[in-house]
């Protein structure tokens, strides 16, 4: 006698990841969006932040087939999802960052007498800042772009930047 059996493979969930980073350094307001859910559909979704204590939570995908996870802080996170049927998607990794800050001069080597622009570059964040630039000479200035009209010798050296993220 023989017998056969046709055995049908269900993938788990085909998950993407979207992270939206914190506004600041200080603040836990990150998220991730989980997509590529069935709208309306139920999942187990499974996550840690820097190898740390698993949390799971059962959660229903929106009419956009998402999920998000909200009130996220800086880290590296690790996220698995798993379907009614018990078929996960495997653990996948992304990572929210702090705001980043550049900060640069029109002409870093300028001829006394030249005038300077500071320059900053914030990205991330709310995008409501205070600045407060410190320099050479007793320089300070709240600008996030200040000019030094007519630089001199004294004026030269190094200038910092603090920007803070008033939301």
């Amino acid at each position: 006698a023989e017998k056969s059996i046709e055995i049908t493979i269900v993938p788990g969930p085909q998950i993407t990841l979207t992270p939206v980073d914190p506004t600041s350094c200080t603040e836990a307001n990150g998220s991730i969006v989980i997509g590529g859910l069935t709208a309306g559909e139920t999942y187990t979704v499974s996550y840690s932040q820097d190898g740390g204590t698993v949390v799971s939570e059962d959660r229903r995908a929106d009419a956009d087939g998402n999920t998000t996870l909200e009130n996220l802080g800086v880290g590296q996170y690790e996220i698995e999802v798993m379907d009614s049927a018990g078929c996960t998607s495997g653990p996948q990794q992304t990572s929210l960052e702090n705001p980043r800050l550049e900060v640069s001069a029109s002409d870093e080597t300028p001829c006394g007498g030249d005038d300077v622009q500071l320059m900053s570059t914030v990205t991330s964040g709310s995008g409501d800042y205070s600045y407060a630039w410190t320099g050479p000479n007793g320089f300070t200035s709240t600008e996030a772009e200040p000019q030094i009209l007519g630089i001199t010798a004294a004026q030269g050296g190094t200038y910092a930047l603090v920007v803070t993220d008033n939301q």
